[in-house]
């Protein structure tokens, strides 16, 4: 309500130097933990594709795509619409009223968004920059690549998070508790690495991803609100400028709306042409089969026309009998098993010609 908007905080009662109140929008909390969910379930997807991906120009399509579902969705619009979600009312000493106008300065904001794209694309390539044949499976290679990946979305993630907040203009400066700082960085890095490592150790499906985005979602929430505990806001008569003057209001509504639009279009996108990928594989698998099989026939027929043109001799065993012998025992079995039954041998045509006469197949 813009009755309720201080612009000069001394005419409004407040005292230089006194530390301003915090209040918050539960409705706008709810608000991020959605976008933040949408925008990690979309990227988790757009990864998953990433699994059977051979054409390089579509990988690093699928990475910047995916890093921009992290990087953007998820971490930068969650995060301006939850400082919407953070109202500077009240003099905690003057006990004055009217609440304070937060802005943001155009550059920290722009650099921002691009270092959480940036980073986010690389900890997914980290995660996912391996020989196709190798990107499902889970050895020490990849617990490697999990970590690192981690630890630079996390770094990401903080980074993203504190440009953000040092971009905050307005009649305050703002001082931060080292400790709950701390906390904030120890929360993006389990967040990081649970989301990844939900993802990896569980089968690929629909309910994965979606199981890994909330973690995703909760845990980044849990970072900001945390790193944003860490802030305490002092009035001061004239606004702070860090860097440039130019600044934007952040409208809650039209960066959710943003966000969500774009999921939308990554999604459709990426996993349209995902799944053709899949399907181009399992063709490709078919075909492959239908080749091995052609050869196993083509090698039937050649193994008959020999028997037929026999010139030496010939061992046969039951297949079920066969089936039951060590490996080791096959080169002492021909004069052994001669005796038993189980095993006949075959010392002339003749000898072949009247075992198949009696309904043998060779």
């Amino acid at each position: 309500d813009a009755i309720d908007i201080c612009t000069k905080p001394l005419e409004c009662g407040y005292i230089a130097g006194e530390e301003i109140l915090q209040s918050w929008d539960v409705e706008k909390i709810a608000l991020t933990l959605m976008l933040s969910a949408c925008g990690a379930f979309t990227s988790l997807t757009i990864t998953s594709h990433l699994t059977h991906c051979r054409n390089k120009m579509w990988y690093w399509i699928f990475t910047i795509a995916a890093g921009l579902g992290i990087g953007f969705n998820t971490v930068w619009c969650m995060h301006f619409v939850g400082m919407g979600a953070l109202h500077l009312d009240g003099g905690k000493e003057s006990g004055a009223q009217g609440r304070l106008m937060i802005q943001f300065e155009a550059s920290f904001t722009i650099v921002s968004c691009i270092a959480a794209w940036i980073i986010a694309a690389t900890g997914l390539h980290i995660m996912a920059g391996r020989n196709v044949e190798k990107r499902a499976k889970v050895d020490l290679e990849m617990c490697v690549r999990l970590a690192l990946a981690s630890t630079l979305i996390a770094l990401g993630v903080c980074v993203m998070h504190y440009m953000g907040m040092v971009s905050q203009t307005g009649h305050f400066t703002t001082h931060y508790s080292p400790g709950v700082v701390a906390a904030s960085v120890i929360i993006a890095l389990v967040a990081a690495s649970a989301g990844l490592l939900l993802l990896l150790i569980l089968p690929n499906s629909m309910l994965t991803r979606l199981i890994s985005s909330v973690v995703i979602a909760v845990a980044v929430n849990g970072m900001h609100y945390v790193g944003m505990l860490a802030a305490h806001y002092q009035v001061t008569p004239d606004i702070t400028v860090l860097v440039s003057p130019v600044v934007w209001n952040v409208n809650d509504n039209t960066v959710s709306v943003i966000a969500l639009v774009l999921d939308l279009a990554l999604y459709t996108v990426c996993n349209f042409y995902g799944d053709a990928q899949k399907r181009e594989l399992e063709q490709l698998r078919q075909v492959e089969d239908t080749r091995k099989e052609q050869t196993l026939q083509r090698t039937v027929t050649a193994a008959i026309r020999s028997v037929e043109e026999l010139g030496h001799p010939m061992i046969v065993i039951k297949a079920p009998d066969f089936l039951e012998l060590c490996i080791e025992e096959v080169g002492r079995l021909h004069e052994e098993y001669r005796a038993t039954g189980h095993l006949k041998v075959f010392d002339t045509k003749a000898d072949v010609y009247e075992a198949k006469a009696n309904g043998a197949f060779i």
